[in-house]
């Protein structure tokens, strides 16, 4: 069957790879009073346009925050207060299930359930940005019904190569990630020609789907967007998240985010296979919450769905996912 060739299988793990998501959220009329935030110098704005405030330029934030309601009174500057030495243990689990016809032909293909325990240490505070290494204690490929054998082997062994892996990150206080490396990836076998992208896509997808607070001052009931592109496994897309905020204290922050992924048409690499890319969006949305002291990653459990349709060898390939991801503490 089409499915199983080895170029499809490429393609099914770059989808398992795909992590992310964004929405669309209403967009008031007064958008006249809303902020924007970017990574370069700072302006602020008197005229009736959206205010942008820019980060000082150390390494360019590949997101714009874009408040389009502060929320209730009273109003506080969401940030992250960590300390050198502190730690933030927490369990990412990746669940898919995908829909393929590819060659007139058609099959469902879940993939198999994937979790990954790291544990956050903060290394340096330095002003509003902190770095941390993440390390990667457990990454576990779960039993999984209904998965291809050989798509889960593949996924098994590329997981492995985790457990040498270390992530370092430069986080700002306001929760975005300004800078991201994957270091000591190392997958065994025939899987290794893609360590290389997939430490490149941890990279691009690291910065670019973080969530950062906006500048400004908000409450309860605020709603900001950001708005970011990026590449991942491949394949450029476009992101928007929508984040309503619904509980605030002086440690913690929660509420919803609403997420949108829009796949850019076009020709790609996947993993080493050459497709192109005809159309595809991905979105839904769930529960987020901030530890803002001592935390580093928001805890959320997200789920998305959508459409991709794309061509390879000649073969179009139409794929229909639902992915859910969960951020929890342990």
């Amino acid at each position: 069957m089409a499915l199983r060739t080895p170029r499809l299988r490429a393609l099914l793990l770059a989808a398992v790879l795909v992590v992310g998501g964004v929405a669309c959220g209403d967009d008031d009329d007064d958008t006249a009073t809303a902020t924007t935030t970017t990574a370069e110098e700072t302006t602020t704005s008197t005229t009736a346009e959206p205010t942008t405030t820019e980060a000082p330029q150390q390494q360019e934030a590949p997101y714009v925050v874009t408040v389009e309601d502060p929320g209730e009174e009273p109003r506080v500057q969401l940030r992250l207060d960590v300390d050198p030495g502190d730690t933030d243990q927490v369990t990412l689990r990746q669940e898919m299930t995908i829909e393929i016809e590819a060659g007139g032909q058609a099959q469902s293909a879940p993939s198999p359930v994937n979790e990954f325990d790291v544990t956050y240490t903060i290394d340096e505070v330095d002003g509003d940005r902190f770095t941390a290494t993440g390390v990667y204690d457990d990454v576990r490929v779960l039993d999984t019904p209904g998965v291809d054998p050989a798509v889960a082997d593949e996924v098994r062994s590329m997981m492995e190569g985790f457990r040498s892996a270390r992530a370092l990150t430069t986080f700002t206080s306001q929760g975005g990630i300004v800078e991201a490396r994957l270091d000591g990836l190392e997958i065994p076998g025939a899987a290794g020609a893609f360590a290389e992208q997939m430490a490149g896509s941890f990279t691009d997808s690291a910065e670019s789907m973080s969530l950062p607070f906006p500048d400004e001052a908000v409450g309860p009931g605020a709603r900001w967007r950001v708005d970011t592109e990026t590449e991942i496994a491949g394949m450029p897309v476009e992101i928007t998240t929508v984040v309503q905020l619904a509980e605030l204290g002086e440690d913690r922050a929660a509420g919803t985010m609403d997420q949108t992924l829009r796949f850019v048409p076009g020709d790609v690499q996947i993993m080493g296979v050459a497709a192109t890319v005809i159309s595809g969006e991905l979105s839904g949305g769930g529960p987020i919450e901030w530890d803002l002291v001592g935390g580093v990653v928001p805890r959320s459990d997200v789920t998305i769905a959508g459409t991709a349709v794309m061509e390879a060898n000649g073969t179009r390939i139409e794929q229909r996912q639902q992915q859910r991801i969960t951020y929890t503490a342990r």
